[in-house]
């Protein structure tokens, strides 16, 4: 199965094309400005922490009661780093695959659940 036939068989599809890494509207970026300006990391804690918060969203926007099947796609490599654990670990689902043919996989799996 490949990704088109993939989205063909998803009932909802959420995309965000927003890049979680300091993707803020312009106004929150005061605040993100300003908290970057008072940590030592701006990265371990400022910008991870306001992507998961955004990631977070997302998902609950894809998964909106228990009936609901989903799957939510971190595609910035960015992401791929020491960050990673942090990321999953703030996730209450993990799944993860890597390759197309996994993630296809995957949705066979819980779609028949």
């Amino acid at each position: 199965m490949g990704c088109s036939e993939l989205l063909n068989n998803c009932r909802t599809c959420t995309l965000s094309l927003v890049r979680p890494f300091f993707g803020c509207m312009s106004l929150c970026t005061s605040v993100i400005d300003y908290k970057m300006s008072i940590v030592k990391d701006k990265i371990k804690e400022v910008a991870i922490p306001e992507m998961i918060i955004k990631l977070k969203q997302g998902a609950g926007r894809l998964i909106r009661c228990s009936e609901d099947k989903g799957i939510v796609s971190i595609l910035d490599p960015r992401a791929s780093n020491m960050y990673r654990m942090n990321i999953l670990n703030a996730l209450s689902e993990k799944n993860c695959v890597e390759t197309i043919e996994e993630l296809a996989e995957f949705w066979k799996r819980i779609s028949n659940e």
